[in-house]
This record gives C-alpha cells, sequence and structure tokens, in this order.
C-alpha cells in the first residue's frame, strides 16, 4: 500500500497545478475581458462627449480607463469649448503624456498653450509635432504663425518654407504674409520665400506684378524657365488686364517656338475677345490702342 501512494503521489501534484494554472488562465482572460469592456464603453463615452460637450460622459470615460489618453483628449475638446483654456490645457498634457507619439495631441496641446498665451510651451509641443511627422505641414505652419505674432519673422519663415515643401498651395498665402511683414521690400520677400522652382518663381513673380513691381517681376519670371503653357497665359491675361503690354509682350513671346512661323491660338496670338486671332511673329511690333492684343 505504501508503494501505491509512492506511485500517485506525482500525478496529484500535476494536477494540483494544472488546475492553479487554469485558474490563473481563466482569471487573466475574464480581467482582459473586464477591461476591455470598460475600455470600450469608455471609448464610447468619449465620442458621445466629444459629439456633444458633454463634460460628465468625458468625466465618466476617465473613471472607466484612466490610462487610455482618448477620455482625457475628449475632456480637454469639452472645457477649450466652453474657455476653461488652463483645465483643457492640462488634460491635453495629460493625453500626451500617455500617447506621446500621437502628433495630433502635439498640435492641440500647442493649440491650447497658444491660447492660454503660453508661446514658448506651444512652440514646444509645435516642434515635438514636427519631429514626429516632418512631412506633414500643419506643424511647421502652426510655429510659422506663432514665430510671426512673436516678432521672430526670419525663423518664421524657414518653418513656412518647410509647410510649403509638404504643402505647395500654402505658398500664395505665405507671399502674403511676407509681403506684410516685410513691408513691400522685394529683395527681403524673396529672400522669406526662396523660390526653388520655376513653379515657385512664377507664383512669386505674379504676386509681385499684380503690387505694381512689375521689374522685379519680370526679373524672376525670366529666372523661372521653362513654365507650362496654361500658367504662362494666366500671367499673360494679368499683364494685360494692367496694361503693362511690353511685358505681357516679353510673356507672349517667351512661350513661341523661334521656327514656328505659321498661324495659331494660344500663345501663337494676342486675342481680342471680338476679333480673329493674330498671329505675331518675333519681330513684329504691337502697336496698343485702348482695345488689348
Amino acid at each position: 500500500m505504501t508503494t501505491h501512494q509512492a506511485i500517485f503521489r506525482p500525478s496529484g501534484n500535476r494536477d494540483g497545478r494544472r488546475f492553479v494554472v487554469a485558474f490563473i488562465t481563466l482569471l487573466t482572460c475574464l480581467l482582459a475581458v473586464w477591461t476591455a469592456a470598460r475600455t470600450g464603453i469608455s471609448r464610447l463615452l468619449s465620442a458621445q462627449a466629444m459629439q456633444n460637450s458633454l463634460r460628465a460622459s468625458a468625466s465618466e470615460a476617465i473613471r472607466l480607463s484612466p490610462t487610455d489618453p482618448q477620455g482625457h483628449y475628449a475632456l480637454a475638446l469639452v472645457l477649450s469649448r466652453v474657455g476653461q483654456l488652463d483645465d483643457a490645457t492640462r488634460e491635453f498634457e495629460s493625453a500626451v503624456t500617455l500617447r506621446p507619439s500621437d502628433h495630433v495631441l502635439w498640435l492641440d496641446l500647442g493649440s491650447a498653450r497658444q491660447s492660454s498665451s503660453d508661446e514658448e510651451g506651444a512652440l514646444v509641443a509645435f516642434k515635438e509635432a514636427a519631429r514626429l511627422a516632418p512631412a506633414y505641414a500643419r506643424p511647421h505652419w502652426e510655429m510659422g504663425q506663432l514665430l510671426i505674432r512673436a516678432g521672430r519673422p526670419d525663423q518664421a519663415f524657414e518653418e513656412f518654407r518647410h509647410a510649403i515643401a509638404s504643402r505647395p498651395a500654402l505658398l500664395p498665402e505665405v507671399i502674403d504674409h511676407a509681403w506684410k511683414v516685410y513691408g513691400g521690400d522685394v529683395r527681403a520677400v524673396q529672400r522669406a520665400i526662396q523660390p526653388q522652382s520655376s513653379q515657385e518663381r512664377l507664383v512669386l513673380s505674379r504676386f509681385i506684378a499684380k503690387q505694381g513691381k512689375t521689374t522685379e517681376a519680370m526679373q524672376l519670371f525670366r529666372a523661372a524657365g521653362e513654365i507650362p503653357d496654361g500658367d504662362r497665359v494666366a500671367f499673360l491675361s494679368e499683364l494685360l488686364e494692367a496694361k503693362q503690354f511690353r511685358e505681357a509682350y516679353e510673356v507672349w513671346s517667351s512661350g513661341r517656338k523661334p521656327n514656328d512661323l505659321g498661324p495659331g491660338g494660344g500663345l501663337d496670338a494676342i486675342t481680342d475677345g471680338s476679333l480673329p486671332d493674330i498671329p505675331l511673329q518675333s519681330g513684329d511690333t504691337i502697336f496698343v490702342t485702348e482695345r488689348v492684343f
């Protein structure tokens, strides 16, 4: 009998260990399910809070899942909408602490700090957003705007240039900023923009021409090099509208092929809407009256 007990005792120990492992596994699964359920409910409350500006829902979301940044983000948005900027900033900071790799959270934190007149803190947040998302235009754009207001234009336009590289459509607005900041000083505007391509030079040239600085505008136009016909025609139209006929002729003639002697439309003719197209050769003279050709 003693021999049998010695044989079966190890089996009992193994069964006990299996029970303990199974119990711990079951407990872990139940805890994971409970945590997931709380997180899911928290996310639902966060979405409801952001959509309807419900502070109570955002607070409950944080209580259910305090380590989820979404609840803090929702509460921050609600607080910012009602003008509680300091409290909103603290909630944005909590959200960033919980999810430090999210550049959007850093951007919103920067905006909140800026609204609370914490310009240096805002700049730190925008710089981190730019570091996390270097190809994204908005962090550089926000930094540029902040630096302009802080009286640091050289740094501002460095950031604006980064923004333009990511989103070229921002160029006209940046040029307008530069024109105002530098009081219409064409050289200063060129230094601020530092156009890198034919398209950028043409956009800047057209802007400067509209300000009546046609000589400087044409210098940029000549430096632009190859320009698509559509852009050339648009610039030509603007110059004709401004009665800058000599410059218009240069823009028109620069698009002609040297050996093209045949009649044509578009850049082969300067046209009055009420008259047929008039083919012009490079040696022709344009006689300008009140009618625009």
